[in-house]
């Protein structure tokens, strides 16, 4: 997310990032306070991803700020990590909802065959679900059992007609 926020921006500090992650809601759906986000931005420094710089610019009190930018590594493993999280047929990772905020930096091809690979991936994972639950008995299972194996077929399968929907709304975007 934050290399995300970084990309779409171009240049932020930490104090910028936490403003956005408010203001957009992230928090709803990504694990995300505003310690991590510092945490997280001396991560990409260490790990090269992001360069940074005093801004000398700041009024008022307290220490002047780093500003964060993305560089090409970054960039490189932005897109690599959206396509991936665009992919994973695992209903139960929280990664695919970055994938979705990541869209913008892929080209349509790329995003539809993501999500083509990831509908395809859904319905494999339906089929294994279905194999295990007719080899442990079946509708023959307790009803507690019956009803883990039925929600999880039914989110694999509203995750499935998601990425199709979502393929079907990308095809008909001007480009």
């Amino acid at each position: 997310m934050l290399l995300e926020l970084l990309a779409e921006m171009g240049e932020l500090s930490g104090y910028e990032i936490n403003h956005l992650v408010k203001e957009r809601g992230y928090r709803e759906w990504a694990n995300i306070g505003t310690t991590s986000i510092y945490v997280g931005l001396d991560k990409l420094k260490r790990r090269r991803l992001v360069d940074f710089r005093v801004d000398t610019k700041k009024s008022g009190r307290g220490p002047l700020p780093n500003k964060y930018r993305l560089n090409g590594e970054g960039l490189r493993i932005l897109k690599r990590e959206v396509l991936r999280y665009l992919k994973a047929a695992n209903p139960h990772q929280d990664c695919f909802d970055l994938g979705l905020a990541g869209i913008p930096l892929l080209d349509r091809k790329q995003t539809i065959d993501a999500l083509k690979e990831r509908a395809d991936a859904l319905r494999v994972e339906g089929h294994r679900l279905r194999q295990i639950y007719w080899n442990q008995g079946g509708d023959g299972l307790p009803l507690a059992v019956r009803a883990l194996f039925d929600h999880n077929q039914w989110k694999i399968q509203q995750e499935r007609d998601f990425a199709l929907a979502l393929i079907g709304d990308i095809q008909k975007e001007p480009i």
